[in-house]
């Protein structure tokens, strides 16, 4: 069975301590409540809970979608896998973040935290918060060696997207 925990993108630094001692707990999922009215750095806030833990998912939803996001797919069988979203999904969105990192836009870093709820429909973890550091870190050479390698596994083509 995998846990989750419910966080508020409020009062930074015991926002990240908090998603850090839910891993450190073995908690597999952080969810952040959404609401851009109320919470306008909820993508930040996501960003940042990826780059300081290892393993949790993170993700933002009300308490009744976390909820079902946490329940097997019926459809799947036993349950101990869900599927996942199509990998064309996130060819557009990778295509135009490859753009801005091969010309040395700024605009990288705002793209990753706009994008980060799609993306992570499809990539893993470790490859959202590889590339979510790399950029943030305005290390666009090896954040496109990264991407590289994710457009290499989910088999797309990003020349000209």
């Amino acid at each position: 069975m995998k846990l989750g925990a419910h966080f508020l993108p409020e009062d930074f630094p015991v926002f990240v301590e908090s998603v850090r001692s839910a891993e450190r707990a073995g908690y597999a999922r952080a969810w952040l409540v959404d609401g851009q009215m109320l919470w306008q750095d909820l993508y930040v806030y996501m960003t940042h809970a990826l780059a300081a833990t290892e393993q949790i998912v993170v993700g933002s939803g009300g308490v009744l979608q976390a909820i079902g996001t946490a329940l097997p797919d019926e459809s799947s069988g036993n349950g101990s896998t869900l599927p996942a979203r199509d990998p064309a999904t996130v060819e557009e969105p990778l295509g135009r973040l490859k753009r801005l990192l091969e010309t040395d836009d700024g605009e990288a870093a705002d793209f990753i935290i706009n994008a980060g709820p799609n993306l992570a429909a499809v990539l893993t973890p470790a490859e959202i918060k590889t590339l979510s550091d790399r950029v943030g870190n305005f290390d666009f050479d090896a954040a496109l060696a990264c991407l590289s390698g994710i457009a290499s596994r989910l088999q797309l083509n990003l020349e000209g997207k």
